[in-house]
């Protein structure tokens, strides 16, 4: 996407004016002032260049921020006290905090007790710990801001799929699944006050069978519970659609986008559509795990359909139905 004549949108966020230190910058008397033991769910979980990382940068994210913490609460406030005036992030090793302009008396004070507590924390660790830089708006303000544009947004153009947040930048990633034509891009550059940078990541795409359904307009394909399902779908019908993200659980759950509904196979000498077939064969399985339909064949010799089902994570059983209604 071209973006020069769009006075609002960037090609990606602004890089953060900070450079980080990780372990190797460390003397060896600084070195002592963080724990050298490894947890042992990271020893057990992890790759031997994950847990490298860990020792290099992840333990000195943790170190900084408890010891900020500490210092801050020890004058009266909290990480959310921070956030009202500011924005805590990490570059490397090193805690940045972004720290707001024009604040009343009252928030004035706490950003003098995150300063001191900074400076204790430079004194007690390194130069390189921590580092400061200025924003126009606070945490929370951005918050505010980027939940109500992501709303205007996303309910005028389908094509976007969230807004996030820039680092220690004011200004928001505003990420699309598809490319944005120039009138959308003209309208997106007119709604938003916030720099935004369009970042476009290709949605995945799913292929599969329709094993339940819910009220919520949902409906269950790859053991994956998909929002926004077409409205004629029913258990059995085979689908097409493409998908970004995907929250983690069992079954996941996703939002599909253009979703279709897929001709249904009806095979030579065959009786029954696949739908049909499938249908059968999810009402023999006396089960309360998630069911997903990994093939369907039919076979006009024996006249018989064999669908292999997946039942929940770890069993796979093939059910016979017999081509008949």
């Amino acid at each position: 996407m071209e973006l020069d004549s769009y006075n609002m949108l960037i090609d990606s966020c602004p890089e953060v004016p900070v450079e980080g230190i990780t372990r190797t910058d460390l003397t060896e008397e600084e070195l002592k002032k963080y724990p050298t033991e490894v947890p042992d769910i990271i020893k057990d979980y992890s790759t031997e260049e994950e847990i490298e990382k860990y020792k290099n940068v992840q333990v000195l994210i943790r170190t900084h921020r408890e010891f900020l913490m500490s210092e801050l609460e020890s004058r009266g406030y909290s990480f959310e006290d921070l956030q009202s005036v500011g924005e805590y992030s990490v570059v490397q090793g090193t805690t940045v905090i972004g720290l707001k302009q024009g604040l009343s008396s009252e928030q004035e004070k706490i950003k003098t007790a995150i300063l001191e507590s900074i400076e204790v924390g430079r004194e007690h660790f390194s130069p390189g710990a921590y580092a400061t830089t200025s924003l126009t708006y606070s945490r929370d303000e951005l918050d505010t801001k980027q939940f109500k544009l992501a709303s205007e947004l996303s309910n005028e153009i389908s094509k976007i799929s969230g807004v996030g947040s820039c680092n220690l930048a004011d200004a928001f990633e505003l990420r699309v699944w598809k490319t944005l034509t120039e009138d959308e891009l003209e309208w997106v550059n007119n709604q938003t006050e916030m720099k935004l940078a369009i970042t476009l990541s290709e949605p995945s795409e799913l292929t599969g069978y329709v094993t339940d359904l819910k009220e919520d307009d949902k409906m269950l394909v790859d053991h994956t519970w998909f929002s926004n399902r077409p409205e004629s779908v029913e258990v059995g019908d085979r689908v097409h659609l493409l998908y970004t993200s995907v929250a983690e659980s069992f079954p996941a759950q996703s939002h599909a986008k253009e979703p279709e509904i897929l001709k249904d196979v009806k095979p030579d000498g065959a009786e029954l559509h696949a739908s049909e077939a499938i249908k059968q064969s999810l009402s023999t399985v006396d089960s309360s795990e998630p069911l997903n339909v990994l093939h369907a064949d039919y076979d006009q010799e024996s006249d018989e359909w064999t669908i292999e089902l997946e039942i929940g994570m770890e069993t796979t059983e093939e059910v016979e139905v017999t081509d008949a209604k």
